[in-house]
């Protein structure tokens, strides 16, 4: 764990994990195939456990060699290879008027939904 803050998105190999407002939110959204449940981060250098995160379920998952058929009608989130995080068009024009300011997106596949560097 790096000194400060924590992200309020944190993307690893087979996890995702948001703040509860974004969880709420995307549980408002009723996502098809999308759950969280909850999720403890521990500091060790203060012993103390975060309870304020969720982690996100993402039932749609896919690998590179299946793009071409992916279902990307409605909102989608789905993830890639077990640490990608995608979201269908639809989806991420919804996000990008979301009152979470520190998601970002980019076109294609070069990288996905993610936490933007920039300040907000």
């Amino acid at each position: 764990m790096e000194t400060g803050s924590l992200a309020p998105m944190m993307i690893g190999y087979q996890y995702v994990l948001v703040e509860e407002a974004l969880a709420e939110y995307l549980k408002f959204l009723d996502l098809p195939r999308v759950d969280t449940i909850p999720a403890i981060v521990f500091d060790p250098r203060q012993r103390l456990e975060i309870r304020t995160y969720r982690q996100l379920i993402i039932g749609q998952r896919f690998s590179p060699d299946m793009i071409r058929d992916l279902d990307l009608e409605g909102e989608r989130l789905l993830l890639m290879d077990d640490q990608e995080v995608f979201a269908s068009i639809s989806l991420k024009q919804r996000l990008e008027e979301s009152p979470f300011p520190y998601l970002c997106f980019s076109e294609g596949l070069s990288s996905f939904a993610g936490v933007s560097s920039e300040p907000y």
